[in-house]
């Protein structure tokens, strides 16, 4: 059986399609929201290997200086999390009848307090911190995935 376009005048009377990219109404590119979206997963890897360097240390070391550096390292890691807009996700629970979200964030910082106090009383076994470390790097994972 053969198949033959007795309308290919209508085709020729098609309008064309420009050769042109479409942009969105903003002005933004996909491929340029795309390559900002790597860009921004590179940099948030390349932070978590360096919170892992610090955190190593200070398991090792226990001072006040390494969790000062630590803490900093984190706080830069979450605002690339927020200014990104990776942190988009909330849970949301309710409190005498007000909804309330409680973010990620929330959590991370309750967890860097816990570890202040764990760091500064020499008592607590090294076991201690390094559990509470793999806690905060699992949150951490868990706001950039």
């Amino acid at each position: 059986m053969e198949i033959s376009f007795r309308s290919e005048k209508a085709r020729d009377k098609l309008p064309q399609r420009p050769n042109h990219v479409v942009s969105s109404p903003g002005g933004v590119q996909f491929s340029a929201l795309l390559q900002q979206k790597l860009h921004v997963q590179q940099s948030l890897e390349e932070q978590l290997l360096a919170i892992d360097e610090q955190a190593n240390r200070l398991a090792a070391l226990r001072t006040m200086e390494e969790l000062v550096r630590y803490r900093q390292r984190i706080r830069a890691f979450l605002q690339t999390v927020v200014m990104s807009g990776l942190a988009v996700e909330t849970v949301q629970g309710s409190e005498r009848r007000r909804l309330r979200r409680y973010y990620l964030v929330e959590q991370v910082d309750e967890l860097l307090l816990k570890l202040a106090e764990e760091v500064l009383d020499k008592e607590v076994p090294r076991l201690a911190i390094l559990s509470r470390l793999d806690e905060i790097r699992g949150l951490l994972i868990n706001l950039c995935m």
